[in-house]
């Protein structure tokens, strides 16, 4: 594992997502932020870490139109194993992102790949 993600937005419009990387292997302490916008459909890899801080500690989404924006925060308090967050953001190499703008809903799929 080497401290990157591939990102796929899955949306109709863009999404900027902000990464959060982990020092050491306990949450808690933050380590590199990296931010990128993804235009629709897009998919994109980022670095965030490296062989020694591989994991993610907190994810950052927002979306805005010129008329509305929302955004969220994810953030990692307590390593767990299958169906928790920390899971979801570290164990896989591809994170989906989708916005959806009428019910102001950010969703977070993991993938092993696209």
């Amino acid at each position: 594992m080497s401290g990157s993600k591939t990102l796929h937005n899955t949306s109709k419009s863009a999404i900027d997502v902000t990464l959060i990387g982990r020092i050491g292997s306990e949450p808690g302490k933050d380590g590199k932020s990296v931010s990128i916008n993804l235009k629709a459909g897009e998919t994109k890899s980022l670095v965030y870490g490296d062989d020694q801080n591989p994991y993610l500690n907190a994810i950052q989404l927002s979306w805005n139109d010129g008329n509305s924006q929302a955004a969220q925060q994810v953030r990692i308090l307590k390593r767990g194993d299958s169906g928790t967050i920390d899971n979801t953001l570290n164990a896989f190499g591809t994170l989906k992102f989708n916005f959806d703008p009428e019910t102001a809903k950010f969703d977070v799929d993991k993938k092993a790949s696209i």
